[in-house]
């Protein structure tokens, strides 16, 4: 790593920004994209990048992976607008799905920070002719909700941060009414956690009542995307 000037460690006690925690956390994601970091690494250190308060915490996480001049670079401004929906972990694009559901599929841009919040539809997301918009992808699920994940072959499926939580269940049997739970219901994937070399990550989070699921598209997929796409062809140009 290049030396840091003797402004720069001088600086290291400064506090920081949302936008600048956001910066180094974009820089992990980069790394564990490109190989320079694991799973298990990015797991470790983005934590501590999101909750950095001076400029050293941000350093303990990044000195083996940019040098001086790319640390210092953080805290410069520009890149963009930091509030567009989607685009940092402290805005992002948030989803409310009512109780008839939501399905995106298609051709649709995918930010690398989304949230799903649930009042009981179902969720359907295909995102094989989706536009992802950065390596590694976060989505956050809350609320009632049991999403199906439809992703191209090549990409990969993160599940360690999802857990279920059985749903309550009221039966009445000969007139006595009984309370229990609902099992049965998992978190299951069947793509692979690693993407292959230039393809996404999906990062999931949330706790599910009634389960998720993330899978390469079926016959049943692809029937439902060429639908959709043929619902497209047969609307007026705009």
């Amino acid at each position: 790593m290049e030396a840091m000037s003797e402004s720069t460690w001088s600086d290291l006690d400064l506090r920081v920004t949302h936008t600048e925690r956001e910066k180094a956390a974009a820089q992990l994601r980069d790394a564990m994209a490109d190989g320079r970091l694991t799973l298990e690494e990015f797991d470790a250190r983005l934590p501590a990048a999101l909750n950095a308060v001076t400029r050293g915490d941000l350093h303990r996480v990044l000195r083996d992976l940019i040098p001086g001049e790319g640390f210092e670079s953080l805290f410069q401004s520009g890149n963009g607008d930091p509030t567009t929906p989607g685009m940092t972990w402290e805005h992002p694009l948030i989803h409310r799905v009512s109780f008839k559901g939501l399905e995106l599929i298609g051709a649709w841009d995918v930010p690398p920070f989304m949230e799903f919040v649930s009042g009981g539809g179902g969720l359907y997301l295909n995102f094989v002719e989706a536009r992802p918009l950065a390596p590694v992808i976060d989505i956050v699920f809350t609320g009632t909700i049991r999403p199906y994940l439809v992703v191209p072959r090549g990409w990969g499926v993160d599940l360690r941060a999802t857990t279920v939580t059985p749903e309550p269940v009221t039966q009445v049997n000969n007139g006595r009414v009984t309370t229990g739970t609902s099992w049965g219901m998992t978190v299951r994937s069947r793509v692979p956690t690693r993407p292959e070399p230039g393809q996404p990550l999906l990062l999931l989070r949330g706790t599910f009542q009634q389960g998720l699921i993330a899978r390469e598209p079926n016959w049943w997929d692809r029937r439902r995307l060429a639908k959709h796409q043929r619902r497209r062809a047969a609307l007026p140009a705009s």
